[in-house]
Parts: structure tokens; sequence; C-alpha cells
């Protein structure tokens, strides 16, 4: 149960860091791999409006093969795809860590996607550099649940999803989470194997995810650090050809250093038989400030996502890694 506290904590959202660790390898940041969703095409970070169409909100009855969105009550989850951060509702993961240990499952899902705070400024064929949004102004001042966006409108915050459920299956069978605290699910996963579907339920609506083989470790995976920590240069990361990359992909969320207090951040993204991926210095720089950059680590994950009528749910199979650095001369 100890491990399952980091894999809660992911689904806050709020990329936090409690020490001026100059490594920036805070094991409680293990939450920023569930930012998943502000990178939306798992082939191409550049493409930042279609996962094969899963997560366009102009296109969403090409996923579910409706005409009306609204009268559907289930869903199925489209292998690759991933939420975009307008339209994201909550994620499900199941993973464990590189190091080893057992899996652990952790969801939350909210009744409608969180308040934009941040927008792509430019990209390269890996990663996208994400600014912050200026801060709005609301006269009069947001009251009650409201918050004010970065329009200068007062809009609701999202709640917890209280009545939210999941069944893992691996072949005949089942394990099956209920809600704890604020409509969390987290534990241990009990079932054999790496291979589970899900059906997921909530407010009336059903999701249901195909069998998905959660991915083993990277093998030999490096990382090399360009600079210092307050003036880096360039992130260059390497693995072997995983045995079966089929699906899978890495990812990583880079934020600006927690006492910037800012949703500004880098996301990468590329397929796990890429190889490798560099971060340019221009992506590192503005998140370096105060006591430098903290980079968390790295996910490979086989992801999945549906958009309901409530908005979008992804599930991500995965494995965290921490990074052991060379640091160039």
């Amino acid at each position: 149960m100890l491990r399952s506290i980091p894999l809660v904590l992911a689904l806050t959202l709020v990329v936090l860091a409690c020490d001026d660790d100059p490594e920036g390898n805070n094991a409680n940041n293990v939450n920023n791999v569930n930012n998943t969703n502000n990178v939306n095409n798992t082939n191409n970070v550049n493409n930042v409006n279609n996962i094969n169409n899963a997560n366009n909100v102009n296109n969403v009855n090409n996923v579910n093969n409706t005409n009306n969105l609204n009268n559907v009550t289930e869903y199925e989850a489209v292998p690759g795809a991933r939420c975009t951060q307008e339209n994201r509702v909550g994620t499900v993961v199941v993973g464990s860590y590189s190091g080893g240990g057992g899996l652990e499952l952790a969801a939350q899902l909210h009744d409608r996607p969180g308040i934009d705070r941040a927008e792509l400024s430019f990209s390269d064929a890996a990663c996208g550099f994400w600014e912050a949004l200026p801060s709005g102004f609301c006269d009069p001042a947001c009251t009650g649940d409201t918050a004010c966006d970065h329009t200068g409108t007062c809009v609701p915050l999202p709640v917890p999803v209280e009545d939210l459920a999941l069944t893992l299956h691996a072949g005949e069978q089942t394990q099956t989470f209920e809600p704890q605290y604020a409509g969390q699910l987290y534990g241990p996963v009990t079932l054999p194997g790496r291979a589970f579907a899900a059906t997921l339920t909530f407010e009336g609506l059903t999701v249901r995810l195909a069998e998905t083989t959660v991915p083993e470790p990277l093998p030999e995976l490096a990382g090399t650090w360009h600079g210092g920590h307050e003036g880096p240069e360039g992130l260059d990361f390497a693995w072997a050809l995983p045995a079966d990359p089929a699906g899978a992909s890495v990812y990583t969320y880079i934020p600006i250093n927690h006492h910037a207090a800012s949703a500004t951040h880098t996301e990468c993204l590329v397929d796990a038989d890429t190889l490798g991926f560099s971060v340019a210095e221009a992506m590192l720089t503005p998140l370096a400030v105060v006591t430098g950059l903290e980079f968390q680590g790295l996910e490979h994950a086989r992801t999945a996502a549906a958009v309901t009528s409530r908005g979008c749910v992804e599930f991500q199979w995965r494995v965290w890694h921490f990074v052991d650095w060379t640091y160039a001369k």
C-alpha cells in the first residue's frame, strides 16, 4: 500500500516538488507523469489537435460511432489515444516503477475538464514547450466553487466524481476497486500477469478498455545532461529496443521549478521503437529558474482514451523510470 501513495498523488495534476533537490528527481513528483493530456498525438507531438480523432472535441462522433454523443452511455477507449488538456476529466493508471515492486492502480475523475492554464508555444519532432497563460481579471471577483480563467471569466471548478468504480479483467479473473477518499480508486493489483482489460463506470456511463499489456521497463535506458542544473543546454535519452514495442510510447513532463508556481512546462512524446530523443536548450532554460531544472523521469506506457459526454477519460498502463545521468563535459 505504501507504493500506492505516489500513484494517488499523480492524479492531483499539481506539479509540486517539496524540496530544493538539485537533481530534480524528487520522488514526490511522480504526479507529473500523469499530465500526458497536454501532448495530443502519440506519433507526433506537433499535431496537438488530433489523436486519431479520439480527443478532438469536434470529432467525438468519429470515436464512438454515434451521431449524438449526449445519448450515448457506453464507450470504448481508443488504443494509443491521449486526452487533451481541454477535454480531459481524469485518468486511470496501472503501473509500477522500473526498479521493481508490484503493480498499483490509481484513478480519479472530475465532473468537467480543468481550467486551461498553459498553451503550446513551439515544438519540434519530439517535444513541445507550453507557456503559462496570463492570469485573468474578474470583476466582480469569482465566488463559491468558481475561479477566474485567463479570459477574465468565472468558470466552475472541477468536482471529483464520487461514484467511480472500476473492474480489472485478466482472463476469467476480475478485481474490483471501489471509491475511497474523494472518489479516488487506489490499491495493489492482485491479478496475475501484466495484461488487463478494464470496465469503468461513473455517473451512469461505462467506459471499456480492451486487454492492454503494461510495458516492461525500457532496456539500457541512458540519459545525458548537457550544461548545469541552473543553465541546462540539452537532455539526451537513449534505450535499446523493447521486446514488445508495439503500441507503446515514451513520455516525459518537465515542469518549471516549483518556486515559480507556474503552469509553464515542456512535454516530450515518442514511440518506444524510436530508441531515443533530445530536449533542446530553448525548452529547458525557461524552466530552470530559482534553484534550477527539476527533471522528473520517463514513462514507458500504453495509453487509450475515450471521449464521453462528461469529457475525455485516459487509461495509462505504464512503467515509471528515474534516470541515471551522465553529465557531459
